[in-house]
């Protein structure tokens, strides 16, 4: 069988470059970067420091005028391209980062991750992006038997996976990311301001922080009680771990949400979601002590995926510092 990176070595380098304009800072963009990394696409990477107005300047505003990261451009690579193919492949630029996960789904197919290898499970992130068109399979579906077409769901398995992921990206901006952005800017008042009085440290608690702390609470609510709420499920006809093999044969009536979406498979929705609450996490949000335990196992399940722990790594080290400078602080949000 072929592993991932023999596949990778087969195939012709692509005709375009893949550039990313991002910021360590920035909780959508790591989301973005944790799936170029889990879909083996090569990238060009390009630091941009919002906090510094980098995003503002004009050579910025040119590339992309919302002046918002992440941005992703595709270039074409003229020396491996002929005149006919330039003209159907123009390059562009794209923002919003569940826009450019759902490109990169697309632009990453099944072949150039690779049928086998630890990664495998990664090609469901988004599984309809490569699935043939239902009429197309009519005819394989017809020439299964009935019982064989229950079991497999190949098709309604992984529309129905990726439909929940659309769910959760559309809700997510108004009612998670609303109030955790403005809970980290705080965050960030408190860890780059330098001998800041008590009284101050307070005040921003109080007028940067706790206001959107409380309207969190609703979606955090959804998240735990909701999206990783145990379910009954047939299981799709898509790649799964060892683990979640083992615990389909088991037969268990009810399945651990062990990702959003899925009691077995990452998707884009965990990685936008992930983003946002483990920067919280990071620097001290107290999930546990407000009752968010599934929140916490999700969160560390997260921390198991290479890609995810490696693009956090500097966050984890400054939460850390966080935690042991504004404990006390911290302690106002229970």
């Amino acid at each position: 069988m072929n592993n991932i990176s023999s596949t990778i070595n087969t195939i012709e380098s692509p005709p375009f470059t893949v550039t990313l304009y991002t910021d360590q800072n920035s909780q959508p963009c790591r989301a973005v970067e944790i799936l170029c990394q889990l879909l083996n696409i090569n990238y060009d990477r390009k630091e941009v420091n919002a906090l510094q107005a980098e995003t503002r300047e004009e050579s910025f505003k040119k590339l992309n005028p919302f002046c918002s990261l992440p941005t992703l451009t595709i270039s074409l690579n003229q020396d491996n391209m002929n005149n006919q193919d330039q003209n159907l492949v123009p390059s562009f630029t794209l923002f919003e980062s569940h826009a450019i996960m759902r490109f990169l789904c697309r632009l990453a197919s099944p072949k150039e991750i690779g049928e086998t290898g630890e990664n495998n499970t990664f090609q469901n992130v988004y599984p309809m992006a490569h699935l043939l068109n239902y009429k197309n399979m009519s005819t394989e579906i017809e020439n299964m038997s009935s019982e064989t077409k229950v079991m497999n769901e190949f098709f309604w398995a992984p529309l129905k996976l990726t439909s929940k992921v659309d769910q959760y990206l559309e809700w997510h901006h108004l009612n998670i990311r609303a109030y955790t952005s403005p809970i980290i800017h705080g965050f960030l008042f408190l860890e780059f301001g330098t001998n800041l009085p008590k009284s101050l440290k307070n005040e921003i608690i109080e007028t940067k922080i706790k206001p959107f702390h409380t309207q969190l609470q609703d979606g955090l609510g959804l998240i735990e009680n909701y999206f990783l709420k145990k379910e009954k499920e047939q299981k799709p006809q898509l790649l799964a771990t060892e683990a979640s093999q083992s615990e389909r044969s088991a037969g268990s009536p009810l399945a651990e949400k062990t990702f959003l979406c899925s009691s077995e498979f990452l998707t884009i929705a965990d990685l936008s979601a992930g983003c946002e609450l483990y920067h919280l996490y990071c620097y001290g949000y107290p999930f546990v002590e407000l009752g968010y335990k599934k929140i916490v196992h999700w969160l560390h399940h997260l921390e198991e995926i290479k890609p995810f722990k490696d693009v956090h790594k500097s966050l984890i080290s400054r939460g850390n510092e966080f935690k042991k400078k504004y404990y006390e602080e911290l302690q106002m949000l229970l």
